[in-house]
């Protein structure tokens, strides 16, 4: 049940929001596709071999080899409009 008693922007809620929210915001959106970015790098002399495939194929077998990468792109696009699209809300413009 709701806490009718609790201000949002004061006290504890800002202290939740800076120090849970924001670091797993942070980590989920910027670190896990950063994260397989990484590991597909590593491995992108191998990426026909069935071990690569098994792991990351779903995000790269529609492209061509050399643009492996591409799916990592459109998630920091898409996690981009999010953010314009809840952010900008605030503010008062209409997105």
């Amino acid at each position: 049940m709701g806490d009718l008693q609790v201000i949002c922007g004061e006290g504890l809620y800002d202290t939740i929001t800076l120090g849970v929210a924001l670091p797993c915001l942070i980590a989920w959106g910027i670190g896990i596709p950063a994260g397989v970015w990484i590991m597909m790098r590593s491995s992108r002399d191998r990426l026909d071999t069935m071990a690569v495939k098994e792991k990351f194929g779903f995000l790269y077998n529609g492209y061509k080899r050399s643009s492996y990468f591409w799916e990592i792109v459109i998630m920091y696009r898409k996690i981009l409009l999010i953010g314009i699209s809840v952010f900008m809300n605030r503010i008062g413009i209409i997105v």
